[in-house]
C-alpha cells in the first residue's frame, strides 16, 4: 500500500503541462539566458514538489539554477507510464562565486588548477560522498516515507576532452548502488559530463547525466548545449572590461571540488527511473 501511494505521489510531483523552452536565471546581479537542450524541457518554479526532490541531489556548496528533463517524461507520467529519467541536464555553480566577477585570468587559473590538482581533488571529493549520500537517503526517506540506501560504488574520472577560452569539459564514469527496503541491491552504472563555463563574467557548471552507454551522447549534447549557452550570453563592453582585469588570487580548489561533488550526487537522480518501475511492479502485485 505504501508503495502504491508513493507511485501516486510521483505522478503528482512530475505531471505538469509542458513549460516554455526559454529560461533566464540570475547569477548574482547577472541575468543568464539558458536555452533548452533539444528535446528537453525546464523544471519550472511551479513544479514545487519536483524542485524539492531535485534539491535533495544538490551538494551544500552548490546552488542549482535550472534542471531540464525529457519533454516526453511529462506526458508519459500524465498517461500513467514510467519514463526514463536517467538523461537530465543541470546548471549550477559554487555559492562562493555567485556574486564574484570572474576574469579571463581567473578562468585560466581555474583551468590550470583542474589540470594540476585533478587526482588529489578527485580523491578528496570522493571521500565526502558517503556522508552526503547519507543525507540524501535521509531526505528521501522523509519525503517518500520509505527507506533508501544509495551509495557511490565506483568512480572513473576521464581527462578533459574539450577546451576553449571560455570552457573546459570532462566526463566521469560512475557506478551507483541502491539497496531497497526489500533487501535487493542493484548496481546502476552511468556517466556525467561536466563543463565549466565562463560567460558574462560568471563561472558556472553544466552537467549532462546519462546511462551506462551514454558517454558519447553526453559529450555531444553537452558540446551543443554549452555552445548555445555561450552564444546566448555574449559579454558586452562593460563586462569585457571587467573580464580583462587581473587575477583576484582566489583559491579555486574548493570550487573545483564542489563541481565534482555536484556531478556525482546529481547523477543519483537517475536511479529513480529504476525505483519507480519497481514500485509500480510491486503495487500491481
Amino acid at each position: 500500500m505504501r508503495k502504491a501511494l508513493l507511485l501516486l505521489l510521483v505522478f503528482h510531483v512530475f505531471a505538469r503541462p509542458l513549460p516554455a523552452a526559454e529560461t533566464v536565471v540570475q547569477i548574482g546581479d547577472t541575468a543568464i539566458s539558458v536555452p533548452a537542450p533539444k528535446g528537453f524541457t525546464p523544471v519550472t518554479k511551479d513544479m514545487a514538489r519536483l524542485n524539492q526532490l531535485l534539491e535533495t541531489f544538490v551538494p551544500p556548496d552548490n546552488v542549482r539554477f535550472v534542471t531540464f528533463i525529457p519533454e516526453e517524461s511529462l506526458s508519459a507520467l500524465q498517461a500513467g507510464q514510467i519514463p526514463n529519467l536517467s538523461r537530465t541536464f543541470s546548471l549550477q555553480t559554487n555559492k562562493k562565486v555567485v556574486t564574484r566577477t570572474m576574469t579571463t585570468s581567473d578562468f585560466s587559473e581555474f583551468k590550470a588548477t583542474v589540470r594540476e590538482q585533478n587526482d588529489a581533488i578527485v580523491k578528496e571529493a570522493e571521500s565526502k560522498i558517503p556522508g552526503l549520500m547519507e543525507k540524501v537517503n535521509q531526505s528521501l526517506q522523509g519525503q517518500f516515507n520509505t527507506k533508501m540506501d544509495m551509495s557511490l560504488n565506483g568512480l572513473v574520472p576521464l581527462p578533459p576532452h574539450a577546451e576553449s577560452d571560455r570552457s573546459l569539459a570532462f566526463s566521469m564514469l560512475v557506478n551507483l548502488t541502491m539497496m531497497t527496503a526489500d533487501g535487493q541491491r542493484t548496481n546502476l552504472p552511468g556517466v556525467v559530463t561536466t563543463t565549466y563555463l565562463h560567460a558574462r563574467g560568471k563561472l558556472f557548471f553544466t552537467y549532462v547525466y546519462g546511462g551506462e552507454k551514454d558517454l558519447e551522447w553526453s559529450r555531444q549534447v553537452s558540446k551543443e548545449w554549452t555552445a548555445a549557452l555561450l552564444a546566448a550570453n555574449p559579454s558586452d563592453d562593460t563586462t569585457l572590461a571587467k573580464e580583462s582585469a587581473g587575477s583576484g588570487g582566489f583559491d579555486w580548489t574548493q570550487v573545483f571540488r564542489s563541481a565534482l561533488v555536484g556531478g556525482l550526487i546529481g547523477g543519483t537522480f537517475g536511479l529513480f527511473g529504476y525505483l519507480f518501475k519497481r514500485f509500480k511492479r510491486k503495487a500491481a502485485e
